[in-house]
This record gives C-alpha cells, sequence and structure tokens, in this order.
C-alpha cells in the first residue's frame, strides 16, 4: 500500500489528479490486442493509469495510441526510461499523436495533456519513478520491499550509466545479421538507383565501413555526397 501511495502521489503532484487506491494488474491484454506493463483500476474497474516501462525497445504499434482509447477521461499514461531515451521517447509519441490528429496541450519538459478528456501522458526516468517509491518504504519500515527497490535502482543505474547492454542467446541468432546486412544493402541500392538513372557518380570513391556504420560516398552535379547509416545517432536521436 505504501508503494501505491507514493504512484498516487507522483500522479497528484505532476496532474492534479487524486486517485484512490488503485487495483493494479500487471501485463493485461486490452481489446486491440495492447498489453501494457502495469494497469492501475478505480474501484469500478475503470483504467485510469497506465505505467509503460521502457529500457531500449522502440514503441510498439498500439503505443500510445491504442492505450489511450481504453483509459476512461481524467487518466495518466507514463512511459518510464533511462535518462538518454526521454527525449526520443516524448518526440515519437508527439509525432503519433499529431498524425492521429489528437489535439494537444504541452505542459513543461516531457509532458502532454488532451484537453478535451484530460488525459495526461508524461515521459519521466526510472528515478523519477523509483526514488519517490522507495522513500516512502522506507518511512513505512517496508525493509523487504525496500530491498527489492534497491535492486532495481541498481539495475535502472547500470542501464543508464554503461554503454554495453548484455547480449540475450536471442540477440546471436542469425536473424539479426540478415536485418543488418538488410540495413547496408538499403543504402547500396539507393546509390545503384542514383547511378542507373544517372544521378550519382561514385568514379573513384569507395564504400567505406567504421564502428559507427556504413557510408557510401557520391558525386551528384560535383557537389560531394555521402549517405551514412550511423549507429551512433540512431541510439541517441531517433526512438524508431
Amino acid at each position: 500500500k505504501a508503494a501505491r501511495q507514493a504512484i498516487n502521489n507522483i500522479i497528484r503532484n505532476d496532474c492534479g489528479l487524486d486517485f484512490p487506491d488503485l487495483k493494479f494488474e500487471a501485463q493485461t491484454t486490452g481489446k486491440n490486442l495492447e498489453r501494457p506493463d502495469i494497469v492501475g483500476r478505480d474501484e469500478y474497474g475503470n483504467i485510469v493509469l497506465i505505467l509503460e516501462a521502457k529500457f531500449w525497445s522502440a514503441l510498439t504499434d498500439n503505443q500510445p495510441i491504442a492505450y489511450l482509447d481504453s483509459m476512461a477521461d481524467n487518466s495518466a499514461l507514463i512511459f518510464i526510461c533511462p535518462d538518454l531515451r526521454v527525449r526520443p521517447v516524448f518526440t515519437e509519441i508527439d509525432k503519433r499523436l499529431k498524425s492521429n490528429a489528437i489535439l494537444t496541450q504541452q505542459f513543461g519538459d516531457w509532458y502532454l495533456i488532451i484537453p478535451e478528456q484530460n488525459k495526461h501522458l508524461i515521459v519521466k526516468t526510472w528515478s523519477q519513478i523509483l526514488e519517490p517509491i522507495k522513500d516512502r518504504l522506507s518511512q513505512e519500515k517496508e525493509h523487504d520491499l525496500l530491498a527489492d527497490i534497491n535492486q532495481i535502482i541498481g539495475l535502472c543505474d547500470i542501464i543508464d550509466n554503461t554503454a554495453f547492454l548484455p547480449i540475450l542467446s536471442d540477440d546471436l541468432s542469425p536473424k539479426f545479421a540478415r536485418r543488418i546486412n538488410s540495413f547496408f544493402e538499403v543504402i547500396d541500392k539507393v546509390v545503384d538507383e542514383l547511378k542507373q538513372h544517372k544521378r550519382a557518380d561514385t568514379k573513384s570513391l569507395r564504400s567505406a565501413g567504421s564502428r559507427t556504420g556504413y557510408v557510401r560516398y557520391f558525386k551528384m552535379d560535383q557537389i560531394g555526397v555521402s549517405l551514412y547509416l550511423h549507429f551512433e545517432s540512431w541510439e541517441r536521436f531517433v526512438d524508431t
């Protein structure tokens, strides 16, 4: 209960929404096959809070539109992610809302409101969620849960502060090698298409691979051009 109250306090302070003691469910599948990580329901069974945990995975097709459709008015949808991903996740959410003609207002950094339904969308870091829970558990002397939350905080700190993500067995499957090669092929096919239409000249210019990706150099109307698949830029600035 102390942890639930800590979540409610975060929502109250950020959004002005005063929730009762919500019933929380994990990995609940909705009518559009959306499956948010954590759902909070009020006393009538309405979904008024969704917490979606993100580390480095991209947004799914259902996020955030299907999630919002499943929620009651006067509700909050919070994406929780590492510090480095706050901006790209928020940018992608904003883009998807605009492409679906959903009118929003922005309040501060990483915070949108759909005024007509009073639905709040916020992107927060793990520490912004976990530290208030930790403080409340400490006040209530919930020592077992406090040990759990400290482990989660430690894990999030490692993920935030290290560039090397743990390799899972599935990461080594051939499908990932094929996918990476297909990214290189996109670059080559674009350049080949330009050459076929005599728009690009690659004479004396070679392709090049590096730690950060793959690049093709060519000339267009005497202008030097490079078409670059840049992994570091992809990681830092673009979500999908």
